[in-house]
């Protein structure tokens, strides 16, 4: 009777919560191309207030006939119209352009917030923009738009930096699920790469401090890689089924580039599906050969190493310019399944495989002991690089007691970290794995907290568990005989990593959608947790075998206003905080380099920042212009100051092992221990300008320019920080028709002088010029033509002038002159 009771009760409970709207018809809010307007305010007196949502869609009431919805959005002409008017459109309200320059509507960030209704600054980076450039990797795609600096390792990388801030304090995110784990070091990263370009629908590159949204490691920003969606069908296409088909072919002459994508977008009534499928062929890289006359050598690569009859033999390089063993592989591997089930709740699967061959570290490879043909290493490579994702989304739309939207994913990501040395002539290979795996869960919904939406509480929850496995030893290439003598780069018994965390965020917003005004707070728990072997060779103390923990939390907020004028003005302000606890990497790393050693610090605790940044902008205008006007004049330029303050920063520096001693000591040598502590204090600040310029119809000229300065602040004195790139940016000009797409650019780096660069390694001062890392600028040429039935042909010339430069703090150079051809064919097809 009691289990009986219960039922009825849950089963009224959730009637209530779920059934408390009066029958409504849902209405589609279209552009001026016919294409979903997410973010329309729309209201009915003090009756109805409401939002279309991501595909332009809102339930109105249709209790009353005649009563009249009023129809709002920045950059387009409002509408009144009767229920009985929107019935009469069959439900399909289309919106035009107001008389001024429109602003695209952009969704961004975890809650699909409207671009002018946040106070971040946010760029993006859209399909159509990634098809045209052309990009081998999304890092290479995020470098030639000139918002982003990007540092490289080896040829099969690229580690983002954003605000003077990179590796695992720039935080990088996929559908919505986070892609930073346990073991993102500090340094640089290269794990950008292994998402498609291909298949991006687009790129949100959110600048300062996102731990209000993401918690951990948003320090500089947060980069929101968006895969293709798949599409549905609606009801008025109830007998219809419909295919579209996609690919293309590449070949890029810098490192005889072989690249093969296709993809395809199946959609019917409530159920869409999309695959995509890219392999890429990367061969050594050429760099450019027109270099510094003080420095006719630097960067060139006069010897390598071939295995040659199983014997470790130095050859001569018959082109200096060209890099050995650059060369690899990658596959990418997207598909996406969509479930209309009604309409307010949907489902969605992911997966997502990214794999590589082996990357080597041209710059280990190309240690000498003293003169040129003696090389230190036969072999130094990272293992293929593995993601795997699988991720379940849903989304509800209705309103209710709790929220008017909610959102959630529940995911699994495996990532394979695996390095492998050699030195020169000897049999013994050292190796090192790691496998990450992470499951994790978020939560998100929204409260509209008057009937107008202008007033909204949105919270959400989320959850993440990285477990983490080490193995380490030596393998005999004669005999294959392995030993397992060597220090694994995690704790060899397993290591763990919790994160837990809430937030809340009031948006208010003004009826007529000029001031926005974002608040809000974010409590977040992590643990860690490490464990030894009692057979490792190094003998650790007794509580290491019983475990290591470490517990840290953090509270952080911010506060932020817009205003977006009708007259094109713009003016953006923020507050903020955000922290970046510390994760295995630094509690429980053990890595040798250059005679030092880190090992685990169990005190280490969270590196917190508080920034302030405005941004002011403004629309300009000259005669009416709007899509199809042939003639006038408009510009977007927006100028964005900001200053973070850095405390408790995590720097490694030297330490004491666990037994007290200075030293830890394998079988061949001994190293000076050192570990990540909670050490400094630093400034960063910076300036940054965008532009666009529309003339006409067809001509647009573009550009941005980003400077940053960073100092650590340590007994009253100041230093340089690490990370910090010389100033950069890029101007370009562009032509378009129907058919002909031609576009000219110019990206450019400023000098940085050696006495800037940060103490430590993170900025590779041995790598670049005894003067610091050199000015350079590079001019780049891209093309495409429309050749009928499909198919479009694209040219490019990257590096023009075939320039040798080397991007501060990179290890290895940047490609010579570059020629791309590719060939690109579309296929659409609907049927019953």
């Amino acid at each position: 009777m009691r289990l009986s009771l219960f039922g009825i009760l849950l089963f009224f409970s959730f009637h209530w919560v779920f059934a408390q709207a009066s029958p409504s018809i849902r209405v589609s809010v279209l552009d001026e191309q016919f294409l979903p307007l997410p973010g329309v305010n729309v209201y009915a007196g003090e009756d109805f207030g409401g939002t279309t949502d991501m595909d332009g869609k809102i339930d109105l009431p249709s209790d009353k006939l005649h009563r009249v919805f009023e129809f709002s959005f920045l950059g387009y002409e409002s509408l009144s119209l009767s229920l009985f008017d929107i019935r009469r459109r069959g439900a399909k309200i289309k919106m035009l352009p107001a008389q001024q320059i429109i602003q695209e509507v952009i969704v961004v960030g975890r809650t699909d917030a409207r671009k002018e209704e946040i106070p971040y600054q946010v760029e993006k980076i859209s399909s159509e923009e990634i098809a045209f450039l052309n990009p081998q990797t999304t890092a290479h795609a995020m470098e030639s738009s000139g918002q982003v600096f990007i540092q490289r390792s080896q040829a099969g990388g690229g580690s983002p930096v954003l605000r003077g801030f990179e590796a695992n304090k720039v935080l990088l995110v996929v559908d919505g699920v986070r892609m930073n784990n346990a073991i993102y070091r500090s340094g640089h990263l290269q794990n950008a790469i292994t998402i498609d370009n291909s298949a991006l629908d687009k790129m949100e590159i959110i600048f300062g401090p996102g731990s209000l949204m993401y918690g951990s490691d948003a320090l500089g920003g947060v980069i929101h890689f968006r895969t293709r969606r798949p599409s549905i069908l609606t009801k008025d296409d109830l007998s219809y089924q419909r295919t579209k088909a996609a690919g293309y072919l590449r070949f890029a002459t810098a490192n005889q580039e072989k690249t093969a994508h296709i993809d395809f977008d199946y959609a019917r009534h409530k159920f869409g599906m999309f695959t995509s499928l890219s392999f890429s062929n990367f061969g050594n890289l050429r760099t450019g050969s027109i270099r510094h006359e003080d420095y006719p050598d630097f960067g060139k690569h006069f010897f390598y190493v071939n295995r040659i009859n199983e014997s470790d033999q130095v050859v001569k390089n018959f082109d200096p310019n060209i890099i050995p063993h650059s060369g690899y592989q990658q596959l990418d591997v997207i598909n996406k399944l969509r479930f209309q089930l009604t309409e307010k709740l949907e489902f969605g699967i992911n997966f997502q495989i990214s794999n590589s061959s082996n990357i080597s570290r041209n710059d280990k490879l190309a240690i000498t002991k003293g003169v040129p043909d003696r090389l230190k290493y036969s072999e130094w490579y990272y293992g293929p690089q593995l993601r795997v994702l699988t991720a379940l989304h849903t989304k509800w739309v209705g309103k209710n007691l709790f929220f008017n939207k909610a959102k959630g994913i529940v995911s699994y990501q495996k990532i394979n970290e695996d390095r492998l040395t050699r030195k020169f002539a000897k049999a013994q290979r050292s190796f090192q794995f790691e496998d990450v795996h992470v499951y994790a869960m978020t939560l998100d919904f929204e409260k509209w907290l008057n009937q107008r939406s202008s007033f909204k509480l949105l919270y959400g929850a989320e959850l993440n568990v990285n477990n983490v496995f080490s193995q380490a030893g030596k393998l005999n290439i004669a005999t294959n005989f392995v030993t397992h003598n060597k220090l694994t780069r995690y704790p060899s018994g397993g290591s763990e990593m919790i994160s837990k965390g809430g937030y809340g965020i009031l948006q208010l917003q003004s009826r007529d959608s000029i001031i926005s005004i974002n608040s809000g707070i974010r409590y977040s728990t992590i643990d860690l947790a490490a464990k030894y072997k009692r057979d490792d060779f190094f003998p650790w103390p007794r509580d290491f075998y019983d475990g290591l923990s470490n517990r840290n939390s953090a509270l952080t907020w911010g506060i932020g206003a817009t205003i977006n004028a009708k007259n094109g003005f713009q003016l953006r302000s923020l507050l903020s905080t955000a922290f970046r606890a510390p994760n295995l990497d630094d509690f429980a790393k053990i890595r040798e380099k250059n005679g030092f050693i880190t090992a685990p610090n169990p005190n280490i605790k969270p590196e917190h920042s508080r920034q302030v940044e405005f941004t002011i902008g403004q629309f300009f205008r000259k005669r009416a212009y709007y899509k199809g006007n042939k003639k006038g004049f408009a510009a977007n330029i927006y100028l964005t100051a900001f200053q973070t303050n850095l405390t408790d920063a995590i720097v490694v520096d030297t330490f004491l092992a666990p037994d007290g001693s200075d030293f830890i000591c394998d079988d061949e040598e001994c190293y000076r221990v050192t570990a990540s502590i909670n050490a400094d204090s630093a400034r960063i600040q910076g300036l940054s300008l965008n532009g666009i310029f529309y003339l006409g119809s067809k001509w647009k000229l573009d550009g941005s320019w980003s400077i940053t300065e960073g100092v650590i602040l340590k007994d009253g004195n100041k230093s340089p920080l690490a990370h910090i790139p010389p100033p950069y940016g890029k101007i370009g000009l562009s032509y378009k028709t129907k058919r002909l797409k031609l576009s000219g650019n110019i990206r450019f780096n400023g000098f940085k002088p050696k006495s800037d660069f940060g103490p430590g390694t993170a900025d590779n001062a041995k790598n670049t010029y005894a003067e610091g890392a050199f000015a350079w600028h590079t001019y780049n040429i891209h093309s495409s033509i429309n050749l009928g039935k499909n198919y479009s042909l694209q040219f490019a010339i990257e590096n023009i002038a075939d320039l040798h430069y080397r991007p501060f703090a990179s290890n290895i150079s940047a490609p010579g002159r570059n020629f791309m051809i590719s060939l690109r064919k579309g296929f659409e097809k609907a049927r019953k």
